[in-house]
């Protein structure tokens, strides 16, 4: 018998959990700190099994084994997002039971209201199991972890000596392959589009999963042949990177945060003087509050209690990290010279030095 979840204005929503039968969670990870319990293998997070503990309370269920054939339209959406092509992408609802997350022509999730369950109610027959697992992993849990308390930036992230490096920045800003760049430089990249944050005397960055999710003509930039990663998901051109070393180097305890970077990448223009060299320049304080706000995973903009909260959250983190804008020349050829140029800014000359040589 199905059981019927209620959205908010008590329009039903239809799932299937009892269809589900409560399969048993019988694989285990860990993601983003959390204990990760699945009835489902997430291939994503094999190496992580038996080699990483969990570094935060609590404990996150995934039931991805069964999902029903049917999910009825909520009434009103809290929030609805697109591509920049114009597409609708993401579109989140609530309901008595938590909140609804719609990848709009692929698959609905739901997640209860403390963050401690996402359930894959709906797939559409297009959706490959590696677009499943790249929506709920890359795209839904991001956007979960905001429900446990954690603050969470649309940000990549790389380790140096100095502390984690965010790469902050709209989709296409180049926030992966910079990520990559440094990786293969020999700092290992800590997370891919999601910087969690751990606010505990100071401000540490979360390791995310191993692995990168890189556009295929970024390989020979890189020197590297990646004809052989799997595909990220059916609808992008976007290949899932990842290599034994650097899972073993992947660190397992949160990182101290030293710096943000909003990136700016300089469009070509035919005829018109290109910018040839990276440029860190300073931000103003509101600048950067609306950047660090406007990048923000936050479920339910509505909640005002949530939305107080990492306000407050990004007035804390603005005393203690700086937050500067990195203007990217366009090309892979500026790569070696933007990491050059990052570590200057770290005071890491001796460092900037030899990865400028690489």
């Amino acid at each position: 018998m199905a059981c019927e979840l209620k959205s908010g204005r008590r329009r039903k929503i239809k799932s299937s959990s009892q269809a589900r039968s409560r399969r048993p969670l019988k694989f285990h990870y860990v993601a983003y700190g959390l204990a990760v319990d699945s009835d489902v293998a997430l291939l994503e997070l094999e190496t992580t099994q038996r080699k990483y503990a969990a570094t935060l309370p609590g404990r996150l269920r995934i039931r991805m084994g069964a999902p029903s054939s049917e999910v009825r339209e909520p009434r009103d959406w809290l929030l609805q997002t697109s591509l920049p092509d114009g597409q609708p992408w993401m579109w989140a609802a609530r309901h008595d039971h938590g909140f609804l997350m719609r990848y709009v022509g692929m698959a609905d999730f739901a997640v209860n209201l403390r963050g401690t369950e996402i359930t894959l109610l709906h797939a559409e027959p297009v959706s490959s199991r590696e677009t499943l697992g790249h929506l709920l992993l890359d795209q839904a849990l991001p956007m979960v972890l905001g429900l446990r308390g954690i603050p969470t930036l649309h940000a990549s992230t790389v380790i140096t000596p100095r502390g984690v490096c965010g790469f902050l920045g709209p989709a296409g800003a180049g926030k992966s392959t910079l990520a990559a760049s440094f990786a293969a430089a020999g700092y290992p990249a800590l997370g891919d589009d999601c910087l969690a944050i751990k606010e505990e005397r100071g401000f540490f960055a979360i390791p995310a999963y191993p692995g990168l999710r890189l556009w295929a003509d970024s390989a020979e930039p890189l020197s590297t042949d990646w004809s052989d990663a799997p595909s990220l998901a059916h609808h992008t051109r976007k290949r899932r990177i990842w290599s034994a070393p650097a899972a073993e180097r992947f660190p397992v305890r949160p990182v101290r945060l030293a710096v943000i970077y909003c990136l700016v990448r300089e469009p070509r223009n035919d005829g018109a003087a290109q910018q040839s060299e990276p440029l860190i320049e300073p931000l103003r304080a509101n600048d950067v509050f609306l950047q660090l706000l406007s990048a923000s995973f936050m479920l339910d903009i509505t909640d005002r209690a949530v939305l107080t909260r990492n306000l407050r959250f990004i007035e804390r983190l603005l005393g203690a990290v700086p937050v500067r804008r990195l203007r990217i020349p366009d090309g892979f050829s500026s790569l070696p010279r933007v990491r050059e140029a990052v570590l200057n800014d770290l005071g890491a000359s001796d460092l900037a030095a030899a990865v400028g040589a690489r």
